[in-house]
């Protein structure tokens, strides 16, 4: 039986209307009667998805791909990017004309606004950002944001060998510390729970799932997921719009129909 579940939040828990599904919040909650702990898992920063927590009743979360986690409040992983790798990105995003994110646990700040910021943020319901070029400087930045195209990305990836790229938007790609991604966090969650991988379950729909999904017990594809992940992923489920949470619980047998 699996004692914890991790859900993925957009396009996982969230609708296309933005919304939390009511059969996902129903069985989310039948969950954490039965004991099971339930876990978010999610590249957003806390800030970005404090109402979630809120309405789901869950205290635990595995953010910013990895790079800042929490377990009932305490945390367990606090992996900033380094200033001077900021510093080194900033230079190289501003020579190219490309918009810079930097990512707190308390705000988000952008180098510049252009279009690309725009388009990717509106998309998932998130507020544009503030314009402080110099945010790295005076706040702890946990990951990056890199606005561009897929063509335009090999420059950066070989400029920075030390960096994860990992794309989210046609227009958008964040920036992890090399190591650090869904699965690290998890790992590390699970060693502070006292559970091991076969204990436990994900559900997921991005790029940024792939190795979650794979490293659990059952990694569980939405049915609206990339079929990269539907290739990997150990079970399928229904759409999030299509009560997949609640489908893939029972298939599971976490919950009962």
């Amino acid at each position: 039986m699996y004692k914890v579940v991790f859900f993925d939040i957009d396009g996982t828990l969230l609708n296309p209307e933005g919304s939390i599904p009511q059969t996902a919040k129903d069985s989310i909650a039948r969950l954490q009667e039965q004991g099971v702990e339930t876990v978010i898992a999610t590249g957003r920063t806390p800030y970005a998805f404090e109402w979630i927590r809120e309405e789901l009743n869950i205290h635990s979360y595995v953010s910013m791909n990895g790079s800042y986690v929490v377990r009932n409040g305490d945390v367990i992983i606090n992996d900033p990017v380094p200033v001077d790798m900021l510093d080194k990105i900033s230079r190289s995003t501003g020579t190219r004309g490309h918009a810079l994110g930097m990512v707190g646990t308390d705000n988000t700040a952008v180098s510049l606004a252009n279009d690309r910021v725009t388009d990717s943020f509106t998309e998932f319901g998130i507020d544009i950002p503030l314009v402080m070029p110099e945010y790295y400087r005076e706040h702890a930045v946990y990951q990056g944001l890199l606005f561009c195209e897929e063509a335009e990305m090999s420059d950066y990836v070989d400029e920075f060998p030390q960096l994860r790229f990992i794309r989210w938007h046609p227009l958008a790609v964040d920036i992890q510390n090399e190591g650090c991604s869904k699965a690290s966090g998890i790992a590390a969650y699970l060693q502070a729970a006292g559970l091991q991988p076969d204990q436990a379950a994900a559900f997921g729909d991005g790029l940024n799932d792939l190795e979650m999904l794979q490293f659990v017990g059952a990694g569980v594809a939405m049915g609206n997921a990339k079929d990269e992940v539907k290739q990997i992923a150990h079970r399928l489920t229904a759409a999030a719009h299509e009560d997949g949470i609640r489908k893939g619980l029972i298939d599971l047998q976490l919950i009962e129909a």
